[in-house]
């Protein structure tokens, strides 16, 4: 196996380790707070599915990192040559991985934001208050 191959998928496997951080770092809070917006049937599902999607933006950012330059395919050499360089794109597949999820995340947090603000208000449901009956005569 070519030495850079093994420097990008090394990169690459980094980035899915940033994605499972996120997925399970972030993945109780998500989901409780789909819960208690859209119910106890539909938390579960969306909580995951925005999870996952976190996921795949950290690996979209790890293969978003171009081991070549400017030049084209033609720098691809002296990348390949340079094991300095090839460490360097592997930090920046990192880099890339984590800044791809924290953008995902902080566009995901203003969209729910302004759906939550669209939503009509349900009165909340609380065990401790009681409907009050008019007095019967």
């Amino acid at each position: 196996m070519p030495e850079i191959l093994a420097f990008y998928l090394v990169g690459l496997c980094l980035a899915a380790g940033v994605g499972l951080a996120f997925y399970y770092g972030i993945g109780d809070s998500i989901e409780a707070v789909v819960e208690r917006v859209f119910g106890p049937r539909i938390g579960p599902l969306w909580g995951r599915t925005v999870r996952i999607q976190v996921v795949l933006m950290a690996l979209v950012g790890g293969l978003a990192t171009q081991f070549y330059g400017c030049g084209g395919y033609s720098d691809y050499k002296a990348v390949a040559q340079d094991r300095r360089l090839m460490l360097e794109k592997t930090t920046t597949q990192v880099a890339s991985a984590t800044d791809y999820a924290k953008w995902f995340l902080i566009g995901t947090a203003g969209i729910s934001a302004l759906v939550i603000a669209a939503l009509p208000s349900r009165p909340a449901k609380d065990s401790s208050v009681t409907p009050r009956h008019p007095k019967a005569g």
